[in-house]
């Protein structure tokens, strides 16, 4: 598995990525390309599955603070 230089990614395993205008976007699943924030509005649900499965600690700890400031 090769690393990535790619700065518009927050985090190592590509989960979450940055686009142009600062907004944070999902890389992954039904949600890819939307912004994290928008989804977290009106799922919160979603929140708490991304919690319990097996992602990285920098996805989840990124998403609680996300949580955190909505």
């Amino acid at each position: 598995h090769e690393f990535t230089n790619d700065l518009n990614f927050l985090d190592a395993t590509q989960k979450l990525k940055v686009q142009h205008d600062g907004t944070v976007v999902f890389n992954f699943g039904k949600y890819a390309g939307q912004p994290v924030k928008e989804v977290l509005k009106k799922e919160k649900n979603y929140a708490h599955w991304i919690l319990e499965k097996e992602f990285s600690s920098q996805v989840k700890q990124i998403i609680r603070q996300m949580m955190k400031e909505l």
